[in-house]
Order: structure tokens, then C-alpha cells, then sequence
């Protein structure tokens, strides 16, 4: 996890080159059911996109933290 907030159970993944393959890809999906099982909500933002969109990541975050989701 890249950010952790407990009280809100909600994790924010920045994603990199690192995450491009199918094999990371498949890790990170597993990984997010394995949170999601445990009430965890995981957020993913590539990095592109937090540079690109930095508003509308801010946005997704301030709607996650009231709601529980994203959208």
C-alpha cells in the first residue's frame, strides 16, 4: 500500500511502470480482492494520472473518503 488510512479502512495505490505487466497486473488484481475481503477499499491511480489529473485523483480521494467509493 502506498497510503493506509485505518480509520476509514481505505488504501490508495500510486501505480508505475512496475504495474504494466500481465503478471503484476494479475498480483495487483489479486491483491485488491485479498483487501477487499478484509473491508478494505483500494483506490488505484497510475502515476500518469496523478500528474496528468491531479484534481480529479484529489476529487476520487475526497469522494472515497465520505462514501467509501471513488465514483
Amino acid at each position: 500500500m502506498d497510503f493506509y488510512a485505518p480509520s476509514l479502512k481505505l488504501c490508495l495505490e500510486l501505480d508505475g511502470r512496475t504495474h504494466d505487466g500481465e503478471a503484476a497486473q494479475a498480483y495487483d488484481a489479486e491483491r485488491t480482492r485479498m483487501l477487499a475481503a478484509a473491508g478494505i477499499t483500494v483506490i488505484r491511480f497510475s502515476n500518469a494520472g496523478v500528474m496528468g489529473d491531479f484534481e480529479a485523483v484529489c476529487g476520487a480521494i475526497v469522494r472515497a473518503c465520505k462514501t467509501g467509493t471513488p465514483h
